[in-house]
């Protein structure tokens, strides 16, 4: 799901992360706000790093007059998810950014520091979990908070809801993931950023397996797409924000050991519609690995 405004988009890398996953490893979605797994039982450490770039200015025609803006983020991750029970499970992730960024007059400015924590609960029920000796059927709905631990330089300094209601099926060597998800934004300093509507598809496929090396690799493609309503200054809304964008992100993982993954993807944008004058994302890239216990 893509937020126009960076710390949002930060938050989504973070959901996609806070979740947990089964022993019996299948890919899931890399990038989606949503992503890695349904399953609850099995505890996981992750850590991954994000480089972001935007420096396509949309809403404009023309060449504009000074430097042309820019921003680029690098991100850190670290998250934890701990079983409660079989059902549900517990996660908290707290990222480390930096930024920079150029405006049309040729300044420049940098920020750095911990960014905003996520809490996240997900409940899994076991129910249509098995449909037979290959088939399985999830659903794992999952609600938090975003807390405003980092700078407001470095996030929006706002306390916000976050929800998804992701399913996945899985026969045999292919699996289909999708991932309705969505945030509330609370205000801070009069300022709330606007909220966010977004869905995550992914498939996958099992391309290469040995039993003997106990290692998986998968090859997928996902889609993420969002709507984010036009943030608010004090009530009024603020024109150049908001807007409707659809990404593609073809992935690899590889399973070892049925405990450890590695992961690679790359987003780049298809289609995009932004209100008034912003910085479009031109890509982003994401490479990371966890492990179960």
């Amino acid at each position: 799901m893509r937020s126009v405004q960076w710390p949002a988009r930060v938050l989504g890398l973070l959901m996609g992360a806070v979740v947990t996953m089964a022993a019996t490893a299948h890919a899931l979605p890399i990038q989606g706000s949503a992503a890695q797994t349904l399953f609850s039982g099995v505890g996981l450490a992750r850590v991954f790093t994000d480089i972001i770039r935007k420096e396509t200015l949309l809403g404009t025609t023309g060449d504009i007059p000074g430097s042309r803006p820019k921003m680029e983020a690098q991100v850190i991750g670290l998250m934890g998810a701990f079983p409660v029970n079989e059902d549900l499970t517990l996660a908290a992730a707290v990222p480390y950014v930096r930024t920079e960024a150029r405006d049309s007059s040729g300044a420049s400015s940098e920020a750095s520091g911990i960014g905003e924590a996520v809490f996240l609960a997900r409940y899994s029920p076991d129910v249509f979990k098995r449909l037979g000796p290959s088939t399985r059927l999830q659903f794992g709905p999952a609600a938090g908070v975003k807390v405003p631990t980092g700078a407001d330089n470095i996030g929006s300094g706002s306390y916000d809801f976050i929800w998804d209601l992701p399913f996945q099926y899985i026969h045999k060597k292919a699996g289909i993931y999708a991932g309705p998800a969505g945030q509330l934004n609370g205000s801070n300093s009069g300022v709330r950023q606007g909220h966010v509507v977004g869905v995550n598809l992914s498939a996958e496929y099992l391309a290469l397996s040995s039993e003997k090396a106990r290692s998986e690799f998968y090859v997928m493609l996902e889609l993420n797409g969002g709507v984010a309503g036009r943030s608010r200054h004090f009530n009024q809304a603020i024109t150049d924000s908001g807007g409707n964008s659809l990404f593609a992100a073809p992935g690899i993982q590889y399973f070892l050991m049925d405990r450890f993954t590695f992961e690679i993807s790359y987003q780049l944008p298809l289609w995009e519609n932004l209100n008034g004058t912003q910085l479009s994302q031109d890509r982003k890239i994401r490479a990371g690995a966890y492990a179960l216990f």
